[in-house]
């Protein structure tokens, strides 16, 4: 009786951790990029699923959207890697946008986070990590989808519109 016990506790305790690992993500976005022809993308891991989403040809917040699946070692390796890389993350409190802006959010275990990150702001290790999860995109099979939920707020954002000039060309 003991026995079935202690069997019933770790099957039990099994379940749980499969179940926290099928509701961990990672999402990745990027804001506008220096080179203007580059798209805006969304990447969304799970244990299982990678999703992604790209701009349309002509910035407009218009986006194309896909699904493929990811083996869960990769997933696994991934969030280890942000645990232990973004686990001291402090955004600079003063600083000039001077190159990429991307923004993560994950769900690891019980640790939930949002970051804005700036690629001249953050370290090689950081960077190289960003990296690669952007180049899984590359490196996995998708299929076209209707529609795929990601945070808007530097896949929708929109430049704001130029000062009116005179009639010779110089700001109001």
């Amino acid at each position: 009786m003991k026995a079935f016990t202690v069997f019933s506790i770790a099957i039990f305790l099994s379940g749980c951790k499969y179940i926290t690992q099928k509701n961990e993500y990672i999402i990745l976005t990027n804001g506008f990029s220096m080179n203007p022809a580059e798209p805006r993308i969304g990447i969304e891991i799970t244990l299982d699923s990678i999703y992604y989403c790209q701009e349309k040809s002509g910035g407009n917040g218009n986006y194309n959207y896909y699904r493929g699946d990811v083996d869960a070692q990769t997933f696994i390796k991934i969030k280890t890697e942000i645990l232990k890389d973004f686990k001291s993350f402090k955004p600079h409190e003063y600083f000039v946008k001077d190159g990429q802006e991307y923004q993560m959010i994950y769900n690891i275990g019980n640790m939930m986070d949002t970051l804005l990150l700036e690629s001249s702001f953050i370290t090689k290790k950081q960077y190289a990590l960003v990296e690669r999860i952007i180049s899984l995109k590359d490196k996995s099979k998708f299929s076209e989808i209707k529609y795929h939920s990601f945070p808007e707020k530097l896949l929708k954002y929109k430049l704001p519109e130029p000062p009116p000039l005179d009639s010779i060309g110089r700001n109001l």
